[in-house]
């Protein structure tokens, strides 16, 4: 599960947060790279909070201890602790929450 989420989250926020950097300094943009840096940071911030709560999802609907793979994922970088306010930045609506919460409940 947590080798999907990094496949599915972290190697393109890696990919997104440094590609574009590497990119302008091997095209002879060096006076850009600090706006491409902040724009690479907010992109592959946004990506993140995008793609983990659906991960999450995915992956809680297929295991018997949502506990377990929020320890591994915790371990693999993958996701915050929990009530970390970083967390607030993920993108997910009620339904969701309510599904996640709902399996944290049912499988902890």
């Amino acid at each position: 599960m947590v080798i999907v989420g990094t496949l599915v989250v972290n190697v393109p926020v890696l990919t997104l947060l440094f590609g574009p950097g590497f990119a302008a300094t091997r095209l002879g943009y060096e006076d850009w790279f600090l706006y491409i840096l902040a724009a690479s940071f907010f992109t592959a911030w946004s990506w993140w909070s995008f793609a983990l709560p659906r991960w999450r999802l995915w992956a809680y609907e297929r295991v018997k201890s949502t506990g377990a793979v929020h320890a591994r994922a915790l371990a693999a970088g993958l996701v915050w602790p929990r009530g970390s306010l970083l967390t607030r930045t993920e993108f997910q609506n009620a339904d969701m929450r309510n599904r996640q919460l709902e399996l944290e409940r049912d499988f902890p």
